[in-house]
């Protein structure tokens, strides 16, 4: 498992781990406020297909982000009972090719 520090890149207190092909990603809290902060990541393995597939039926999606330590990118969607997914690429590690996506 590795370890990659991302506090110079936010103010939100986040554990990204990483191990071959996973990663995980743990923010802790102190208590349950609301469910906002809360959500689950489909990967994806065409970002610009899936971009221009969510505009073409009307999904509306938060602005892009480039995660610099490993080039990943990421965006946010809301689902119609307003859970948010995050919508996440990796297109540049090895054998992603091999492992089912969207």
């Amino acid at each position: 498992m590795h370890h990659v520090d991302v506090s110079q890149l936010t103010n939100t207190k986040v554990l990204l781990m990483s191990r071959g092909n996973f990663e995980l990603h743990f923010t802790p809290i102190e208590e349950m406020r609301r469910m906002a902060p809360f959500h689950y990541a489909v990967e994806v393995e065409d970002w610009d297909g899936f971009l221009a597939h969510l505009k073409e039926i009307g999904v509306r999606h938060s602005k892009p982000v480039e995660r610099p330590q490993n080039q990943s990118k990421f965006c946010y969607i809301h689902d119609p009972d307003d859970t948010m997914i995050e919508i996440v690429y990796h297109g540049q590690r090895d054998g992603f090719a091999a492992h089912n996506s969207i």
